[in-house]
């Protein structure tokens, strides 16, 4: 049997069609346990005209948690429903999500996907062939949990009422406890999203903010106070991969299973950011508030198409730097010229950006976002990370990615480049790809390897080096390989010395 939990308080005509489609399209046996957390007139009327449901009514408001509590003690089921009262039901939900259950002992909570939902479970990230998927944590708008689960997890923790982030909170106890948390991608209900938290505040956004970052803060020192003594030092990483078309090339997929399986880090790797979440400032804020609600100590963005040595994550955090990347390099175009340049950047004396190439482990002013790895104590200092900024024409002066690395520094960050890791950019810019290109052009055209050379080494250095770099080239192989990739890339570097 399932139990269907439902707080209700404000917004009677939605209660009635949420509560109507909930009867049309549920076929199996149900009982419905609803909590009248101090409604109005209007909707106790409602109320009392649903004989087939349980009511409990509070005299004064306690809130959300608190509510779901008192209907969790009576409930019979061996499912149990979680849902707001601003949701349309649609049919086969729920054989659906049991079906889920099924299939797997290990999970614990499901929820659907819906419009209107601020993170993974919203429908613009499904895929055809994916009808399930494991996550780290779930909105309640709607959720069902296994009897199992919530005897061993217990209820929502009353610490957060009247409301909000109690539902992250569970997740997390949850997966401590080795429950897996999934989304039925096979399910959508509708949702129209936070009705009555809207109405409560008296619809003031600055009031709903700040309340919204006060169940943030409870939620962040639960989080690191449960795990104190649990992590013994072991650096968690969020690898956060941008992809609107799920096309991670097969380098990048390789280590990311190798930096999964090795012990010095504990990693989660999300779902791709994916269409739905343009534009691209939206996408990385969508993901960093994911981040952030969780306990990871790092994000690492790392762009679809860049494939990083498999030892870079390791060298990146041995540096203790709040913000540093490894080196990915794109393409420039000078007249009728193009040719690669590495996207770390430091300011002239004009307080323009320049493309910057150094040695080890430097600072900078501004890199891309392709391979960059970010401490969460950055992200807690900003509000907004991300944004366009735009001329007073409506021209773009600056994309988010750059952007962001003004706000960090005014904020007293630094950004470091290591300049020893070296990406290949697969799609854009590959450095494999140019060294074979180099490889087999080698006694054909020396202008053109030059032309390439330049782009990497500081023009005086190419002039000064000129006969050395030819004969360092006359000695390569006629195709290139990864065994000769190291040895092409410390001898550039070792020109910039």
């Amino acid at each position: 049997m399932l139990s269907v939990i439902m707080p209700v308080k404000h917004n009677y005509d939605i209660t009635k069609v949420c509560i109507d489609s909930l009867y049309s399209y549920t076929e199996e046996e149900f009982e419905l346990i609803i909590v009248d957390d101090d409604s109005d007139r209007e909707m106790k009327g409602y109320l009392n005209s649903l004989l087939s449901a349980t009511i409990i009514t509070n005299e004064e408001s306690i809130g959300y948690p608190k509510s779901v509590n008192k209907a969790l003690d009576i409930a019979k089921g061996e499912y149990i429903a979680i849902v707001n009262s601003d949701l349309v039901f649609t049919p086969d939900w729920f054989p659906k999500i049991v079906k889920h259950f099924e299939s797997n002992s290990k999970i614990g909570l499901i929820g659907p996907t819906s419009n209107e939902v601020n993170n993974i479970q919203h429908r613009s990230a499904n895929r055809p062939d994916i009808s399930y998927q494991a996550t780290d944590s779930l909105i309640f708008f709607c959720v069902v949990i296994t009897r199992k689960c919530l005897e061993e997890v217990g209820g929502l923790d009353e610490d957060f009422s009247p409301g909000g982030m109690e539902d992250a909170y569970y997740c997390v106890k949850a997966k401590d406890l080795g429950f897996e948390v999934g989304i039925a991608r096979d399910v959508f209900i509708y949702h129209y999203g936070s009705a009555s938290f809207r109405q409560e505040f008296g619809f003031d956004a600055t009031k709903s903010k700040e309340y919204a970052e006060s169940r943030k803060k409870i939620l962040r020192d639960k989080v690191v106070n449960r795990k104190i003594g649990i992590n013994k030092g072991v650096p968690k990483v969020f690898i956060a991969i941008p992809t609107f078309k799920s096309g991670l090339v097969p380098g990048l997929i390789r280590n990311l299973f190798y930096w999964a399986l090795d012990d010095k880090y504990e990693i989660n790797i999300p779902p791709c950011i994916i269409e739905g979440y343009f534009p691209l400032d939206n996408a990385r804020n969508t993901i960093v508030k994911e981040f952030l609600e969780q306990d990871y100590d790092y994000i690492w963005w790392v762009d679809d198409d860049i494939v990083p040595p498999v030892y870079a994550l390791g060298r990146l955090l041995s540096h203790k730097k709040d913000i540093i990347t490894a080196i990915a390099f794109s393409m420039r175009e000078e007249g009728d010229e193009a040719f690669p340049y590495p996207v770390t950047l430091r300011y002239n004396e004009e307080k323009k950006y320049q493309a910057y190439y150094g040695r080890g482990v430097e600072e900078i002013d501004a890199t891309g976002g392709a391979a960059v790895l970010v401490h969460r104590r950055v992200y807690e200092s900003l509000e907004r990370p991300y944004e366009f900024m735009y001329h007073k024409d409506g021209t773009l002066a600056l994309t988010c990615d750059f952007r962001v690395w003004q706000k960090v520094q005014e904020n007293g960050f630094k950004l470091y480049a290591d300049y020893e890791i070296l990406c290949d950019h697969r799609r854009t810019c590959s450095i494999l790809g140019i060294q074979n290109t180099m490889a087999g052009i080698v006694n054909r055209d020396r202008n053109i390897l030059l032309t390439i050379l330049k782009s990497l080494i500081d023009p005086s250095i190419l002039a000064r080096y000129r006969d050395r770099i030819m004969n360092f080239l006359d000695s390569l192989p006629r195709v290139i390989t990864s065994e000769n990739e190291k040895t092409i890339h410390d001898f550039i570097l070792s020109l910039t010395r």
